[in-house]
């Protein structure tokens, strides 16, 4: 499962926003690269978030439902 305690700390610090980055390359950082941006609500169901993970180790079915 993932380890959510670097978030849960900040939300209790009064941090009412806490992302995650992730990104996608092909060949050399100067060429095209897609980034995407997500925000869950702080009560966010952990289940949930422990099924995201790289999306080259998910199905094509499983992306499509966790989108």
């Amino acid at each position: 499962m993932t380890s959510l305690e670097i978030e849960r700390k900040l939300i209790s610090q009064g941090y009412r926003f806490v992302g995650g980055v992730d990104e996608v390359g092909r060949g050399c950082l100067a060429g095209p690269v897609a980034a995407g941006f997500v925000i869950f609500p702080s009560d966010v169901d952990d289940s949930l978030l422990s099924s995201v993970t790289d999306s080259k180790k998910l199905t094509a079915r499983k992306r499509e439902h966790l989108s």
